[in-house]
């Protein structure tokens, strides 16, 4: 052998430097990320059996090399990436904990924990407005980055973590600006149009009556509602998107589809902030065959909703399956479109609105006051007498309470992920390079001093009598803003509303006995959207 064992060492490690340097420095890798594993874990037995059949080495003499050279490689390729990142990187100068900036696997272990969203709220608290959470990340809190950001003519767009899911695609998932914006304007900006959502409030009224129904029967005890609002939501979403309701109102449990997409979501905690392990582990679906399940069953609610005959324009699928002109050229493609968008539309209309109601809920159990004002208010618009979903909106009072519950709680509490344009992004003094993942913290931009007085506290009247309690609107943004905006911001806030009329005409609302929204406010899990803990409360039928 020509190379001695040092030799070999010093050249591979070489190569490492050289290419993190020169190539995975730059760019994204994380869509090729199964091909370096299996270059990992093939080489040192490809390289075994050359060695030994070409260069005569004995089989321990070839393995030896083989493996030699691949760890000096790995070696020096991940010490060059480490030292780049924490002394070298053109984030830097941004203050931050060390770990992250070496590694997003600190992100991962922190977030396994499901509270990320009050250790980000820590980060900014300790370090301020611009905080390095990542190697190649920063977090932002500073009101002017909303419009630069999220706003209708950024130059933002999608980072990585939207590749989670590579590659299905939706409309949330869908990194493509151009290919998003058709699929949003050709389906679902009709789907939930003015006109649209008219057709949709029997449906929503509907299972809000049963949901009192079934709080009727409780007869004074205490009920869950964290779990009663997720039957009221699920079977609304699937009654709009494939026709027919999963009866978890009915039941009272849950559907076992919904249990394994919510329970799915909590991957999301953990893994989300490394998309490359997800990109590989998509390779083995055998590693998730209940979600699988719940994939193939959700696929077949569809195929069956398309043979279906449906009063005209009765449910959002209705609209999805006609859309203006087609997304692709593929067959294939479009129904890949139209299966992850039914699901896209079942979990995002369900987690969301379960928990802008139950802390909404949780604060008129805590201030009882707030439920006879709402009722005042309800009757004056004679929503007693002709229950309207349109004349809702009129209602600003319950309007500001659910604004001022989901500026506290949003239900997404960790914020989106973008990439900055190449050329980067100034905010103020700061100055973001390009291709930069940046993220404002919906949780923590709803707290800040900066844009909010007594950001901490409750109170609705910032959004009606006391506006000056509002510094800065734009940081108000629980439905996010811009071209990425939730496109059915409307519909959740007709079930919202719906609910909360329902609720206040028919009940006085209370704290079941040793109930406080403790657990609530302290167990919450998160896992992008909210596992929400326990809130129980008692439901006093209103005198007549």
């Amino acid at each position: 052998m020509e190379f001695t064992l040092y030799q070999t060492a010093s050249s591979a490690a070489c190569l490492g430097v050289i290419a993190h340097i020169f190539y995975f420095k730059h760019g994204e890798h994380h869509r090729q990320a199964i091909y370096y594993v299996g270059t990992a874990a093939f080489f040192p037995w490809i390289a075994s059996a050359l060695l030994s059949r070409y260069y005569g080495l004995s089989i321990l003499g070839a393995v030896t090399y083989s493996l030699v050279t691949e760890w000096s490689f790995a070696l020096a390729l991940y010490t060059s990436m480490l030292i780049y990142r924490a002394f070298l990187h053109p984030l830097r100068n941004y203050p931050g904990p060390f770990m992250a900036k070496t590694s997003k696997f600190w992100h991962s272990f922190k977030a396994a924990k499901m509270h990320w969203y009050r250790d980000v709220w820590d980060l900014h608290v300790q370090y301020g407005e611009f905080v390095r959470t990542g190697p190649n990340e920063v977090s932002i809190t500073d009101p002017q980055a909303v419009d630069l950001i999220h706003g209708p003519k950024t130059k933002c767009i999608k980072s990585a973590w939207y590749d989670m899911a590579y590659p299905d695609t939706s409309l949330q998932f869908s990194r493509d600006k151009a290919e998003h914006d058709k699929r949003r304007r050709v389906a679902w900006e009709r789907a939930f149009s003015a006109k649209a959502l008219r057709n949709y409030d029997d449906t929503v009224i509907s299972h809000a009556d049963q949901l009192i129904g079934a709080i009727t029967k409780f007869n004074g005890k205490p009920v869950n509602v964290a779990k009663w609002y997720n039957y009221f939501t699920a079977d609304t979403m699937f009654s709009l998107g494939f026709g027919t309701p999963v009866n978890m109102l009915e039941t009272g449990d849950d559907h076992w589809t919904i249990k394994i997409l919510q329970d799915g979501s909590k991957n999301l905690a953990a893994l989300g902030p490394i998309p490359w392990i997800l990109c590989i582990l998509s390779w083995f679906p055998f590693l998730a065959k209940e979600n699988f399940a719940a994939k193939y069953w959700t696929e077949d609610q569809i195929r069956a909703r398309k043979n279906r005959v449906v009063e005209k324009d009765k449910d959002l699928m209705a609209w999805l399956l006609k859309p203006l002109e087609p997304m692709s050229n593929s067959a294939k493609r479009e129904e890949q479109w139209l299966m992850s968008d039914a699901r896209l539309a079942i979990v995002a209309g369900t987690d969301t609105s379960t928990a802008a109601l139950s802390y909404t809920s949780y604060h008129l159990a805590k201030q009882p006051e707030l439920t006879a004002k709402l009722r005042k208010e309800l009757i004056e618009h004679h929503i007693d007498k002709d229950f309207s979903v349109l004349r809702l909106q009129d209602c600003k009072h319950l309007q500001s309470i659910i604004d001022e519950s989901m500026r506290l709680h949003p239900p997404v509490p960790d914020g989106v992920y973008r990439m900055t344009p190449p050329e980067g992004l100034q905010i103020g003094e700061h100055y973001i390079p390009p291709n930069v993942t940046v993220i404002m913290p919906t949780y923590t931009v709803h707290r800040s001093p900066k844009s909010f007085e007594q950001p901490n506290e409750f109170i609705p009247e910032r959004w009606t009598s006391r506006p000056e309690l509002v510094k800065d609107k734009r940081s108000f943004m629980p439905f996010n803003v811009g071209t990425y905006s939730c496109v059915g911001k409307q519909l959740a806030l007709n079930e919202i509303r719906t609910v909360l009329a329902k609720l206040i005409l028919s009940f006085d609302i209370a704290f079941a006995p040793g109930e406080d929204g403790t657990k609530l406010m302290e167990e919450t899990e998160d896992y992008f959207v909210l596992g929400l803990a326990d809130l129980n409360l008692v439901f006093t039928p209103v005198k007549a």
